[in-house]
């Protein structure tokens, strides 16, 4: 930008010399009256236009370099070997209509690796432990507009898989009876709804990751978060 300026002031002034050289160059006209056009004028001394000074170009051509960079490439979102995208504690995940606006957002806020169950009746787990993750879910009132107008999520939802990538057969197990309902997370919540609750899975000892998967009219997704210690 300085460097523009410059080179308008350098324009202006080289403007200014040509017109007055241009009026002053008037001997041997005639007036009105036919008389012979005085030459007696002061003439106008003419002044150098400045050079550009090379720092101000240097530091003009640095922000034009600046101002031209492309913008930076959005990295494309982890995904797993399953193809789910995986989620950090604190991460927002969702479901969004055709045009883009999120229908349905959640956060899983805490994992507990090794859960201590909180129900008087819990049973032990039948595959090594209970693994807990706290949800927290927001549905968006537009919801009711799309075929499908409830979100489902339950432990019964959840896939888990071990170290070695292997499948672990039944991620309920005992789980159901962990905590109570006061604890667990809705089952199934319709539009403009908020809650907070716990999903419980009774995994093995070397389970590294939970997930699960929707199908929406819009496609299906899923997401994966690391349930390790």
């Amino acid at each position: 930008m300085i460097l523009v300026m410059n080179k308008k002031a350098i324009s202006c002034a080289l403007g200014i010399l040509i017109f007055v050289s241009a009026c002053s160059s008037n001997e041997g006209e005639l007036n009105p009256d036919g008389a012979a056009a005085s030459t007696s004028e002061t003439p106008v001394a003419e002044t150098a236009a400045p050079e550009p000074d090379p720092e101000l170009i240097e530091a003009s051509d640095a922000e034009e370099e600046e101002t031209t960079d492309a913008e930076p490439e959005q990295s494309e979102p982890a995904r797993s070997v399953r193809g789910n995208l995986i989620k950090e504690i604190g991460e927002e995940g969702g479901v969004g209509d055709a045009s883009g606006d999120l229908l349905i957002a959640f956060t899983v806020s805490e994992v507990e690796s090794d859960f201590e169950c909180t129900a008087d009746f819990a049973e032990k787990p039948e595959n090594g432990k209970f693994v807990g993750l706290k949800f927290e879910v927001t549905t968006d009132a537009s919801l009711s507009q799309e075929p499908e107008s409830t979100f489902w999520l339950s432990s019964f939802d959840f896939s888990v898989w071990d170290e070695d990538g292997k499948r672990v057969n039944d991620p309920v197990g005992s789980s159901y009876a962990c905590v109570s309902e006061s604890e667990t997370l809705p089952s199934e919540m319709g539009p403009g709804e908020v809650a907070e609750g716990w999903i419980i899975l009774d995994v093995p000892e070397n389970a590294t990751t939970a997930g699960f998967g929707i199908q929406t009219a819009e496609g299906a997704g899923g997401w994966e978060w690391n349930i390790s210690n």
